[in-house]
């Protein structure tokens, strides 16, 4: 049983995450798979999972509800999913691997991001990560050097449990446009420019997405900004404002959330995604894997750029950097070039869902 607080219609990277993952599980045909989560979570299943969408508000007070569920389906593997924006400031999070535990299943937990000593800004939250570190079950986590990246406390804490790296996989599957189909929808987008320059993901300060508007070229670019807009209203309104400038107006589009079709269509379709995250990405970031799926160039940032991936078409450049930013564009957005995909790929959740039935069935009940 995999738990998430998000999950479709729901917008959330590690509800995204879930359900792909949940759908590579039970398309194996060799696992029963269930998904725990919210009641606004009631989008349709992948085929083959069966999902509780159950839980009001993630309050103590919804243990009891918790506990029933893990009672009458008793699941052996309780696989818990951290953070995600559908637990909100809800406590019971906190408290679900030890419910899980008690139950009598095996308890795995993946950790999308890093908690620094910074994030922790109260004895309370110090404590609910002390309650988290210490509790039962295998931790999952989807950055590479995840402990090394710990202030020494927190990795302390964590000492005794086991930590198992698991590459992520794209958000998104491989766009089937082709031929005369992949240039109709390019030429949609471009609307008479050159170079189609796209972000993908959520309207968030940290992913730098009002960083487009000075690393490319208004003469000869067309911006499309695609993702879920989420909660923050004010940068939202900042990003429209931005394109509806006299020097953008007419070249930059504010997409929103895409079906997932069509999302990968416009990244498969564009010259280079650019991705200028202030914090840093990798290869956990989905955006960049989603771009990556779809064989489009990518420029991001890295704490240890400057750097490239060229089998990969990734360009690192040192987060907050413009001019390499604007550089890298330049080199690897060539228009004359961009040809849709040929080279059909494997589905790479069925790896990330093999991983996991190794963890799951491998170790003990601790």
């Amino acid at each position: 049983m995999l738990v998430t607080g998000s999950f479709r219609p729901m917008r959330c990277g590690v509800g995204d995450y879930t359900r792909r993952l949940a759908g590579a599980l039970a398309a194996r045909g060799d696992l029963e798979v269930a998904v725990l989560t919210s009641k606004s979570g009631e989008g349709e299943p992948p085929i083959g999972v069966q999902r509780f969408a159950i839980v009001d508000h993630w309050s103590l007070g919804a243990a009891k509800t918790v506990w029933r569920l893990l009672r009458s389906w008793r699941p052996a593997v309780v696989h818990l999913q951290y953070p995600t924006q559908g637990y909100g400031s809800g406590r019971l999070p906190h408290f679900l691997p030890l419910l899980a535990w008690a139950s009598g299943a095996r308890v795995v937990r993946t950790l999308h991001e890093v908690t620094t000593w910074d994030r922790l800004a109260s004895v309370k939250q110090v404590v609910t990560f002390a309650l988290q570190a210490l509790a039962p079950g295998t931790l999952i986590v989807v950055r590479p050097s995840y402990r090394s990246m710990l202030h020494p406390l927190l990795a302390w804490m964590t000492r005794p449990r086991r930590y198992v790296f698991v590459p992520s996989a794209a958000s998104l599957p491989r766009s089937s446009l082709h031929g005369d189909s992949w240039e109709r929808v390019r030429s949609s987008y471009l609307g008479g420019k050159q170079r189609l320059i796209v972000f993908f993901g959520f309207l968030y300060p940290p992913k730098g997405a009002d960083l487009l508007f000075e690393i490319a070229d208004p003469a000869t670019d067309r911006l499309i900004f695609a993702g879920a807009t989420g909660s923050n209203d004010g940068y939202v309104r900042k990003i429209r404002e931005l394109a509806a400038s006299e020097r953008w107006r007419g070249r930059a589009e504010v997409a929103g959330y895409l079906p997932d079709e069509d999302a990968a269509d416009l990244l498969t379709v564009a010259d280079a995604a650019v991705l200028p995250f202030r914090d840093g990405g990798g290869p956990w970031n989905t955006s960049i894997l989603a771009a990556i799926e779809q064989e489009t160039p990518v420029i991001t940032t890295a704490l240890d750029g400057p750097r490239e991936d060229s089998e990969r078409g990734i360009y690192f450049a040192r987060p907050g950097n413009i001019e390499e930013m604007k550089k890298a564009l330049d080199r690897l957005a060539s228009p004359s070039a961009r040809r849709p995909p040929v080279i059909a790929r494997s589905d790479p959740w069925s790896e990330v869902a093999a991983r996991h039935v190794a963890i799951y069935r491998g170790g003990r009940r601790k």
